[in-house]
């Protein structure tokens, strides 16, 4: 048996320039290089290791070891020439006729006889999403779809399949429809054997609530990991970078909140990966942008001729006067967001919070926000 490590939000109808995204992280961290916890297992290779209790070289069971190299049958060792045993001389050591493996050596109590070869399996096991809906490809072409557990783990089985090099695709579908980035995988089948992947865990999938955002704002990231994952989110641009985690839900879904003002103006890239409690890992999500406008910017917005129509009718029945101080966003309204960043200053001392300047942000300012309340 060989096993080894192989190095590797709803859209919500915005356009989010993945291909500028994407090139952008291609040209900053080219030299990264990201670790998942993939292993591959080969039953049948003559060679016990991993999780395997026998490996006698064959995939067939009866023969006192299982297709899967699990022991079945008689116990080696015991003094008792059991089925699937060529011998049993009670020591469980070789060199003495007998091996550790109760097989007959050469000029001992029998001669060993290979098992029959048995048929060629590949079988996939990982972690998706709950519910998801997880795609199987095989060098690109589609194979098989599966319906992943509460859990998020999924399972593949090819049976009867050729030996060769083979690329194994995997991605997943969400429950908000948000399909995740294919994860890849390349590696030989031996003929005969039962090969198996595992430590599989999909990237998560991402959507974010806005193109474009105003200097005080917030723009809400939201996907599906595995169940109870921590997932790491980069933002980043030509500038800065800040990494944070968030932990998915029992359900899987994730969110994290972005505070416009902690970043400053420009256009930002988001990617996400995750380690799930098994201390799975995942390649990087597909990447996201954004774009955090400048005062001259947002009051040219604000000014566009194609939605001064649409701003007039959201802001008809708000009457005069009307204080505008307490948008504290800028979007000419008062409402949850303006609330969320209310509270993302609660009990310190920033002015656009401090309504009454009494030096603290607190139940008063709270008041005055709701007394100008718009929705």
């Amino acid at each position: 048996m060989k096993s080894y490590s192989i190095l590797f939000l709803i859209s919500l109808g915005i356009s989010l320039c993945l291909v500028a995204g994407s090139l952008f992280f291609a040209n900053q961290t080219n030299a990264e290089v990201v670790t998942t916890s993939v292993t591959v297992t080969i039953c049948g290779d003559n060679a016990v290791d991993g999780n395997e209790q026998c490996d006698d070289g064959g995939t067939v069971s009866g023969d006192g070891c299982s297709s899967s190299c699990q022991l079945e049958g008689p116990i080696c060792g015991n003094g008792t020439v059991e089925t699937g045993e060529q011998c049993d001389d009670g020591n469980g050591l070789s060199g003495d006729g007998c091996s550790a493996s109760c097989i007959g050596e050469g000029g001992g109590s029998g001669i060993y006889i290979p098992p029959p070869a048995g048929k060629t399996t590949v079988i996939a096991i990982g972690k998706a999403y709950p519910a998801s809906r997880v795609t199987l490809l095989v060098d690109g072409a589609h194979k098989s779809e599966v319906t992943a557990d509460s859990f998020g783990g999924f399972r593949f089985e090819l049976e009867d399949t050729d030996g060769g090099t083979f690329t194994f695709g995997f991605f997943a579908l969400d429950i908000f429809s948000a399909r995740s980035l294919t994860f890849n995988f390349t590696t030989s089948i031996s003929p005969y054997t039962l090969t198996t992947i595992g430590g599989i865990l999909l990237p998560p999938t991402l959507m974010v609530n806005k193109a474009k955002a105003s200097a005080y704002d917030i723009v809400t990231l939201r996907g599906s990991s595995a169940p109870s994952s921590r997932v790491t989110i980069e933002i980043q641009n030509n500038n800065k970078k800040m990494t944070q985690s968030v932990r998915a839900n029992s359900g899987g879904i994730y969110e994290y909140d972005i505070f416009t003002h902690l970043l400053g103006a420009g256009i930002y890239q988001i990617r996400v990966k995750a380690e799930s409690e098994d201390l799975l890992i995942s390649t990087y999500s597909q990447v996201i942008s954004f774009r955090i406008l400048t005062n001259k910017e947002m009051t040219a917005d604000k000014e566009n001729p194609e939605i001064a129509p649409e701003r007039e009718e959201k802001n008809k029945d708000i009457k005069p006067p009307y204080d505008f101080s307490r948008d504290i966003n800028g979007d000419s309204f008062v409402n949850l967001t303006d609330l969320s960043i209310m509270f993302y200053y609660w009990k310190t001392s920033n002015p656009l919070t401090d309504f009454n300047n009494d030096g603290i942000t607190n139940i008063f300012d709270f008041s005055i926000l709701i007394y100008w309340w718009t929705g």
